[in-house]
């Protein structure tokens, strides 16, 4: 709910029109013989679920509903509507075919009435079954896009959607990972230390974008394999600035006390439980340990 109230855009994705209905009665809490709209979670016997096509204005309606409500809370927001390029009834191509339209006709109509309240459609779909038509572009299944489609959809919706500014800090974040998640053939040597000190300098310029990941993923390593470095402090110091909008004193004092065993400042004896709450830390804890014969 928190999150709902704060968030300025919302992206949803609609998947069918195909709905199952069941009366009241069937459910354990009621006795009522009104027809609703449900899941079938109670594992209800077969026969007692009617499986139908929403009709046009009922998925208009249901749309609206979903728009009102993100509007009643932050009016202001972005609202990016796709539809589901997967095939929901692959066995049935025309039931499958008839509810993607269906959903399509209705976000046209929903869309153009709420043209005016940044309300917009992505054509996901579209671009998936007629840009990528050929089987090449499904997983094994046949029925969802594989990774490779995936990625170019993103491509056209990153470049539909976001400025020149944020594309162009993706890059940089992308090119950070790269540098990153390289193996270097000498942890230790200058060489790689100087790629960890030009790592943090670049995530220092990034105001735009959440870093923490990567300032994490980089002070570890600075941790892990420069311990007794004389810069190593202050690097870290850098990386988890009370400055940046992302800062975490958790993770940073995890790493300092992480710094103080590498040292030798604190007896490996008295290790505390949280230093092994997070996968990474107790990768190099573990690593630390055993090359160390500790």
């Amino acid at each position: 709910k928190n999150f709902f109230s704060q968030a300025d855009v919302f992206l949803i994705t609609l998947g069918s029109a195909v709905i199952y209905e069941t009366y009241q009665s069937v459910c354990p809490t009621t006795a009522n013989e009104e027809k609703i709209i449900t899941a079938n979670c109670h594992r209800v016997p077969q026969n007692k679920m009617n499986r139908r096509l929403l009709t046009h204005n009922e998925c208009c309606e249901y749309i609206k509903q979903t728009v009102e409500i993100i509007k009643n809370v932050k009016n202001n927001a972005d609202i990016i509507i796709t539809i589901s390029p997967a095939k929901h009834y692959p066995g049935e191509p025309l039931l499958d075919s008839t509810s993607k339209s269906r959903l399509k006709s209705a976000l046209d109509e929903v869309t153009e009435k709420y043209s005016d309240n940044n309300v917009f459609y992505f054509p996901s779909y579209e671009i998936f079954r007629d840009e990528l038509c050929d089987r090449k572009w499904y997983k094994n299944d046949g029925t969802h896009p594989n990774k490779k489609a995936v990625s170019f959809i993103m491509k056209n919706f990153i470049s539909s959607s976001f400025t020149k500014q944020t594309q162009s800090v993706m890059k940089e974040i992308s090119s950070i990972k790269k540098l990153l998640h390289h193996r270097p053939t000498a942890p230790e040597s200058n060489a790689n230390f100087e790629l960890l000190k030009k790592i943090a300098m670049q995530l220092q310029k990034i105001q735009t974008a959440n870093t923490s990941t990567l300032r994490f993923e980089t002070a570890c390593k600075l941790a892990r394999n420069f311990y007794n470095h004389e810069q190593t402090d202050k690097l870290i110091d850098e990386l988890f600035s009370e400055n940046n909008f992302f800062f975490d004193s958790n993770e940073k004092n995890l790493i300092l006390e992480l710094l103080a065993f590498f040292r030798k400042e604190h007896n490996f004896q008295s290790l505390p439980v949280r230093l092994f709450s997070d996968k990474r830390l107790s990768s190099m804890l573990i690593s630390f340990l055993t090359k160390n014969d500790v």
